[in-house]
């Protein structure tokens, strides 16, 4: 079959499928912090959006917009929209970012694609009713960062998709257990890193697309038994990996795409009952080991594109009831054949 689709398609497609806020975003340097004789202008209330204990700041807000915190205390949830036409980068500086010390009881806090520099962040420390932490495309942050995340020890959502976070920065913010969401694709993390992420045992949401972990590092997953969301694509696992997340059982989401997962590790997956969503595009993965994935009867959305299936591997899947959604793109597999499932199976959706 041929791929259809145009690159900046599928790069969305592969953000979105694993916890990605969409495409990076291309900026220059990180700005540097304000001087004191810079004189800050009224901020534009069509730069932002007020509503009861939340703010949402336009991709056109500047540090001039993000004094409007100083006169509302109270508010508990503080994001960032991109429209569709957004200009990067955002423009907000350590200098705006000062205001967030103003919002004492703040508890979600969106700052995807907003490019600063580590520092920008100290007054996160000072938020200790913070759950949500969104820090996703900034390029520019490293490990100094996370010594501003490390007091905020009832964090449920911590995102710091891009950034240089490395086994030895997790280390400091060990003790954020009651963690339930951790992102961190392309970050330099690696086996070592995985030792203590273990230690947030009720994570329910992992992000290690694109870092260093290879088969011996995903044996510390073990204990994250309330794991539902797994994302471990691009990176150098293989099918030894399954056998760390077979007894996983509430794992409902599991991407495992451009690794090395082949036929006879498919087996490992038989007891995740509550599976639903699993992409082995560009595996290993032949018609030889589908029947395996037969097993799982909530699969509902199944993606393949790459791998070395034929009309016999989808007629194998077209006997999985429970599937709803097939993606084949870059497959061998025929018209014909895709023709023939689709009349017998109105309900399935077939991409390729």
């Amino acid at each position: 079959m041929h791929r259809k689709g145009t690159a900046a398609g599928i790069l969305m497609l592969c953000a979105l499928a694993c916890g990605g806020a969409g495409p990076v975003q291309e900026g220059g340097p990180a700005p540097g912090p304000a001087t004191s004789e810079v004189t800050m202008a009224a901020p534009a209330p069509g730069h932002y959006r007020l509503a009861g204990d939340e703010i949402i700041f336009s991709d056109e807000a500047t540090d001039e917009d993000m004094a409007v915190l100083d006169a509302h205390p109270h508010l508990k949830r503080i994001a960032f929209s991109r429209g569709p036409n957004a200009r990067p980068p955002i423009r907000i500086t350590q200098r705006g970012l000062a205001h967030l010390a103003s919002v004492k009881h703040l508890e979600r806090l969106h700052l995807a694609d907003v490019p600063v520099p580590d520092d920008a962040l100290a007054p996160v420390a000072g938020l200790a009713d913070l759950r949500e932490l969104w820090l996703d495309f900034n390029p520019h942050l490293t490990d100094r960062v996370l010594a501003y995340v490390a007091p905020l020890e009832g964090l449920r959502v911590l995102r710091f998709h891009m950034a240089g976070i490395t086994d030895a920065g997790l280390l400091l913010i060990a003790r954020l257990t009651r963690l339930e969401d951790l992102q961190l694709g392309h970050a330099r993390v690696t086996d070592a890193g995985l030792a203590t992420i273990a230690r947030f045992t009720e994570l329910r949401t992992l992000d290690l697309q694109y870092t260093g972990v290879t088969d011996r590092g995903m044996l510390h997953l073990e204990a994250l038994t309330k794991l539902r969301w797994l994302c471990v694509n691009g990176t150098a696992v293989s099918g030894a990996a399954l056998a760390s997340i077979e007894g996983l059982t509430d794992l409902e989401w599991l991407f495992a795409a451009r690794t090395n997962v082949d036929d006879a590790s498919l087996a490992r997956l038989k007891d995740l009952s509550r599976l639903h969503d699993l992409d082995l595009s560009q595996t290993r993965v032949t018609d030889a080991g589908l029947t395996h994935l037969t097993r799982l009867k909530s699969l509902e959305r199944l993606r393949l594109d790459d791998c070395a299936i034929t009309d016999r591997g989808l007629q194998i899947l077209a006997g999985l009831r429970s599937l709803k959604a097939l993606s084949l793109r870059g497959t061998a597999v025929s018209r014909g054949a895709v023709d023939a499932v689709r009349a017998g199976r109105p309900d399935l959706s077939i991409e390729g």
